[in-house]
């Protein structure tokens, strides 16, 4: 768990570079969320949108294993309602299973127009 950042001096780290009460909530909020992620506790609908939505959207900080804008662990700061240009903030269960009906409604009519 090291590797991916999550240890009390990394978090330490991160809260001393913290310029706001907004990014200190950021901080904590995107840690919480990665340890209830990492033991299959967070939300069902909060977990799609960190592994099927937010992860997709920012492949190459995936890859790099940190923001390339901002530095921050990938999956903490997936894990956060950080403004992202990349990806809008968590959505409730609700407005997520509307915007999954939509993806796949879409998917299926690209799918049957390229036929």
């Amino acid at each position: 768990m090291e590797k991916m950042g999550l240890s009390l001096n990394n978090l330490l780290t991160k809260i001393a570079l913290v310029k706001s009460p907004k990014e200190f909530f950021w901080v904590l909020q995107g840690n919480f969320y990665y340890l209830l992620y990492n033991i299959y506790l967070l939300p069902k609908h909060l977990t799609e949108q960190i592994r099927d939505y937010r992860a997709l959207k920012c492949s190459s900080c995936v890859v790099n294993g940190e923001c390339l804008k901002c530095g921050c662990y990938t999956l903490q700061k997936l894990c956060s309602d950080k403004p992202d240009k990349n990806y809008v903030p968590f959505m409730t269960r609700m407005q997520w299973d509307v915007y999954k009906d939509l993806l796949i409604s879409k998917k299926i009519k690209n799918d049957t127009s390229n036929r």
